[in-house]
């Protein structure tokens, strides 16, 4: 099959099945526990590869104050039929975050209700292989009717109270109805709510469309987050419905193995922050020390090779002509060297930022365009989100993380470096530094930053 069928195929331009190739088949998720230190990009690390038995091999239950990967699977497709891509909506209350999205299959089409952009609540995603290549058949290992199990991709999740995610219709579509197509391009439908999967947080129950065939009792539906058009108590920020309300100044107390580093001051486990917008300045503040300003910003001379890509990213930015900043910053990535990056790390972008991942170095760099916001955002709008953010990462949830923020320099560490990092500057602040410290710590950017804590420690 051409690769342009394939692609027609995910448009929704399918041949009728008349019963459908794959009429048994699942659009299922299961949830994985992040793991710690190095491992491979989502899409290789889920092994065993689950099976949809009657039994079942899928995690549908998680936690809360806790990081996933949560993957999107096509379950119990027919082998011989194969799986050439798929179709489906998404829909999650307010309780929960969701981060990077990695798309495991070839190409993806995602769409929403205007305004709205994927993985948000209520969008939804077309997913496809090159059927002439990559057209999924493999059983899954221990699938008892050797029924295909095929990856659609991986989104990190993290529940801060009791929460659903589940797989819908995509209501803003004219054909609503997630689909699964096959290796000839026939289509068939997935019926809801019995072959649709749900996870489930803390209190909320999820559901396994592989238990007994799909045939076990579907919980009932999670009720809807509130829109815009329909505020309620709940929200007190008005802006965003999926969110939880900030009101100022809001207050933050750093978890197990959470710090944050801003300008010269280090602050960790335990400590209480308080973080506030100024309305005037348009500036947010962490404890009285600047955090961001929503004006317009200034890039530093840069110093180093990654410096002067970052210099040469914001320069690429202001030269393209769109008038949406997410498509200025799309432009503008497209045009970099990527030599720099880590081949591993798939950049998100988003509105008025992009995450990306460089080279040797277990650290996420989070470039923002300050002052260029979307119009449909107020500065306090965007700091509300920002605030949210240090909120969900720094206050609880599982595995070491830092924000840091340094001489122009905004980004997180995570996993074993991040507890590393915090030890040594720890360390720094009373007065301990040894040589081994401080090369690590300039492997991620932070020997000054360290070497500024020492002498403080010393009264120097």
């Amino acid at each position: 099959m051409s690769y342009i069928l394939a692609v027609f195929l995910i448009l929704g331009v399918f041949s009728p099945a008349f019963g459908g190739s794959n009429e048994n088949a699942k659009i299922a998720l299961h949830l994985q526990a992040i793991p710690t230190g190095k491992a491979p990009p989502p899409c290789q690390r889920l092994l065993p590869i689950p099976a949809c038995n009657p039994e079942s091999s899928l995690t549908v239950q998680g936690g809360i104050h806790k990081g996933y990967d949560l993957y999107i699977l096509v379950a119990d497709a027919d082998s011989a039929a194969g799986v050439a891509g798929a179709s489906f909506g998404i829909v999650y209350g307010p309780n929960l975050y969701t981060g990077a999205w990695t798309l495991c299959g070839d190409l993806e089409f995602p769409g929403g209700p205007s305004g709205v952009t994927w993985p948000h609540s209520g969008t939804g995603n077309l997913i496809t292989w090159k059927a002439d290549s990559n057209c999924q058949r493999t059983p899954a290992g221990e699938d008892s009717n050797h029924g295909v199990t095929a990856i659609l991709g991986s989104l990190y999740v993290y529940a801060y109270d009791s929460e659903s995610f589940e797989i819908t219709s995509r209501n803003y579509t004219l054909e609503t109805s997630p689909e699964i197509g096959d290796c000839s391009a026939a289509k068939s439908e997935v019926a809801l709510p019995g072959h649709a999967g749900r996870i489930g947080f803390g209190s909320n129950e999820g559901f396994d469309p592989c238990l007994n065939g799909g045939d076990n009792q579907v919980p009932p539906p999670s009720p809807p987050p509130p829109s815009l058009d329909e505020p309620s108590s709940e929200w007190s920020s008005g802006f965003d419905p999926e969110v939880r309300g900030v009101s100022w100044p809001l207050n933050i107390k750093l978890g197990k193995g959470k710090a944050l580093f801003l300008g010269g001051s280090l602050f960790e486990q335990g400590d209480e922050l308080m973080v506030s917008f100024d309305s005037d300045e348009q500036m947010m503040r962490i404890n009285g020390l600047e955090w961001r300003s929503y004006r317009s910003s200034t890039i530093s001379s840069p110093k180093t090779e990654t410096e002067t890509w970052v210099h040469n990213l914001y320069s690429a930015f202001a030269a393209q002509k769109a008038t949406n900043t997410r498509e200025k910053i799309e432009q503008a990535f497209a045009l970099m060297d990527k030599q720099l990056l880590d081949p591993n790390f798939k950049p998100t972008i988003r509105d008025d930022s992009i995450t990306l991942k460089f080279r040797g170095v277990d650290l996420l760099a989070i470039l923002r365009f300050a002052g260029e916001a979307p119009k449909t955002k107020s500065p306090e709008e965007g700091a509300k989100e920002e605030a949210l953010y240090l909120l969900r990462h720094l206050s609880d949830g599982s595995g070491p993380f830092v924000y840091v923020k340094y001489r122009d320099r905004s980004f997180t560490i995570f996993g074993k470096d991040a507890a590393e990092i915090v030890r040594i500057l720890t360390g720094a602040k009373a007065g301990l530094l040894s040589p081994e410290d401080a090369k690590f710590a300039e492997t991620l950017y932070l020997r000054e930053a360290a070497e500024e804590l020492y002498r403080r420690g010393l009264g120097k």
